[in-house]
């Protein structure tokens, strides 16, 4: 139930993300800047959401996989706001 719960919610910030940034030259700068961040953080939150709840408990407890999986995912979407993003907005 909550997986769905967080795809729906990841979908929903995904689609108003592109939407916002289709329609970027109608809204300001600053203004923009804090849009896409709080809807690039829902997005984050919603994945890493998906992810721990897909896992077990026992599997989260014994491994040192869960951890360095999120580290990664982090990373990856850290780079991806920094260097796909951010210069999309600014530009």
């Amino acid at each position: 139930m909550l997986n769905r719960l967080y795809q729906i919610i990841g979908g929903i910030a995904g689609i108003s993300l592109v939407l916002v940034l289709i329609n970027r030259d109608k809204i300001l700068t600053e203004a923009l800047m804090w849009i896409t961040s709080i809807l690039f953080l829902v997005l984050v939150a919603a994945v890493h959401g998906m992810l721990a709840h897909s896992l077990k408990p026992k599997q989260k407890s014994s491994l040192i996989f869960y951890p360095v999986l999120m580290g990664i995912l982090y990373g990856l979407m850290a780079a991806v706001y920094f260097f796909l993003l951010m210069p999309f907005i600014t530009s």
